[in-house]
């Protein structure tokens, strides 16, 4: 399996459970204070707001690059019950995620060998994620072809630009 972040990081570390140790407990301290002072989420949120009213309840969402899963927790804290929070990543991600988080749903997958389907779902989101991919460009435009509502792309440097904009399928590139 190729990795699905911290291309930064080195080949391989987001496999290593101490790696995803870690994230738990960065996890756990960001979700000691209220949702909207984590800085990351709170970008998040103000950039989702907007796009909720045309989202169906409950929205199902994947969650691509879940980390340890804690904006499936997060989430919750900020609109209880309104999202099927489903979150993929690396086996050693997805085993935090299940001991820190054992309510929300979690499968393994990794986007460079085209995982998990995309199909199903009404919005997409992919955090950090998509830029430390060998052919970032291919999981982009898979993303950007599925049939999801809302593709989420936060925290993403991409040609160095940095966004939390939410690019909207119809907004998407011809011929992706």
């Amino acid at each position: 399996m190729s990795h699905i972040h911290g291309a930064e990081s080195g080949p391989g570390v987001w496999h290593e459970r101490d790696v995803a140790r870690g994230h738990v407990v960065a996890a756990v301290d960001a979700l000691t204070r209220p949702p909207e002072e984590v800085a990351p989420f709170r970008a998040f949120l103000d950039a989702l707001g907007p796009a909720l009213d045309r989202l169906p309840q409950p929205t199902r969402l994947l969650d691509l690059g879940c980390g340890v899963g804690h904006y499936g927790e997060l989430l919750d804290r900020v609109h209880p019950n309104r999202f099927v929070y489903v979150g993929a990543d690396f086996p050693a991600m997805v085993t935090e995620a299940q001991g820190a988080f054992p309510q929300r749903t979690y499968i393994v997958a990794d986007l460079e060998l085209g995982e998990p389907p995309l199909e199903g779902y009404d919005m997409l989101l992919a955090s950090s994620s998509i830029p430390t991919l060998r052919d970032w460009r291919k999981a982009l435009e898979r993303l950007l072809a599925s049939s999801a509502p809302l593709v989420f792309l936060h925290r993403q440097a991409i040609g160095w630009r940095t966004s939390t904009t939410p690019i909207r399928r119809t907004e998407a590139p011809h011929g992706t």
